[in-house]
């Protein structure tokens, strides 16, 4: 919604629920304009509007800043129904605690109190949250947490404590220490470190997202993991046994410029997504049930051979280019004219082929 004018009682139906207010919008909120009904309310990247009690209904239970930088100095300017409240890109006092009983869901990714003007009040019920960094004069966080990213400056001492803690999210490390993530997280991402200590990762992990390390070691990655990805910074060589047996689904990164050699990926393995590395013969396990390839240049050995092959990207200017994979595969997915099709063979490696999508069924004989 984009409005110049100023908002008056009844402007806004009063059978609106959910509520987006886009960028250009910057006007005074005042008691009683917006629909008491609302439950849902999105304010703009434009908005920067002291609000005032009532400016929001009481109804609301999830509120998002885009960019918001005045400072809730008045109880009650925050309805206290809140479950979820989002600040994009916010660097100023945050409400007390005790206004936000019903609070379970934090996120303020830009917000940091390094000159300590600011006193970081987080409600108990709070089970998610998102934020740049800890203070240091914050000590604890409530029990209750089951989602924590911090984008920056982890500290330890902190997480340690936190035994509902299921996914975890940290920024730059210097070092993954034994201990550091409790063991009850299921799902840890990890932005930039320079190493991980031999069991730091938790046995029960099972999802493993790693942007970039220094340095994978055999025994690094624990065998709970079952989906395994690295960012697409990550370079550093992947060793033969680094993999454990049990991860069915793996991403190789982008600038990751070493061959893929046999050894290397597990037995377990069904979803491999492939950059444009060299693949040397043999080093694809027969377990393989889908192969995503994110790059035009990505080339498979002869002589394999895959259930599924996903193409990224569009292939609207020449799609004969897709014929070709039907030689190592059964059926090549990919977009044509932003549909998703899927070139199928019917008997084995010669035309005619099944060419389908949601919306279209094609029966040929040749290339296009």
């Amino acid at each position: 919604m984009f409005v110049q004018c100023r908002l008056l009682p009844g402007y806004i139906p009063s059978s609106v629920r959910s509520l987006t207010f886009g960028q250009g919008f910057n006007e005074n909120i005042y008691p009683n304009i917006l629909p008491q009904g609302l439950t849902y309310l999105h304010l703009g990247t434009s908005f920067q509007k002291p609000l005032c009690v009532g400016s929001i209904p009481s109804s609301v239970h999830t509120l998002h800043f885009e960019s918001y930088d005045y400072p809730f100095d008045q109880d009650g300017v925050l309805p206290s129904s809140l479950t979820k409240l989002t600040f994009q890109a916010f660097s100023n006092r945050l409400p007390p605690a005790s206004t936000l009983p019903c609070l379970q869901t934090l996120s303020i990714p830009g917000w940091n109190d390094e000159k300590r003007m600011f006193a970081l009040d987080l409600p108990p019920t709070l089970t998610s949250l998102i934020i740049y960094s800890l203070p240091e004069y914050c000590t604890t966080l409530p029990i209750n947490l089951t989602h924590l990213s911090i984008n920056y400056d982890f500290a330890q001492c902190i997480v340690k404590p936190l035994s509902n803690l299921t996914t975890i999210s940290l920024g730059t490390i210097s070092t993954l220490r034994l201990g550091d993530i409790p063991e009850s997280v299921t799902y840890l991402s990890l932005f930039f470190v320079k190493h991980i200590v031999a069991g730091a990762i938790p046995p029960r992990v099972i999802t493993l997202s790693i942007e970039r390390v220094d340095q994978i070691y055999i025994g690094m990655i624990p065998a709970s993991v079952r989906a395994l990805s690295f960012g697409n910074s990550h370079s550093c060589r992947l060793p033969p046994g680094s993999i454990p047996l049990g991860v069915h689904t793996l991403d190789i990164p982008k600038w990751y410029k070493h061959p893929i050699i046999e050894g290397l990926l597990p037995e377990s393995l069904t979803i491999l997504n492939l950059w444009d590395q060299r693949i040397r013969a043999g080093a694809l396990p027969s377990s393989l049930k889908v192969i995503k390839l994110l790059s035009h240049e990505s080339h498979l050995p002869a002589g394999f051979q895959v259930e599924t092959i996903e193409l990224t990207g569009k292939y609207c200017d020449c799609p004969s280019k897709i014929h070709p994979y039907l030689a190592v595969a059964s059926q090549v997915k990919f977009r044509f004219n932003n549909s998703l099709m899927c070139l199928r063979r019917l008997d084995g490696d010669r035309a005619p082929y099944f060419l389908y999508s949601d919306q279209v069924i094609h029966f040929y004989r040749g290339l296009w």
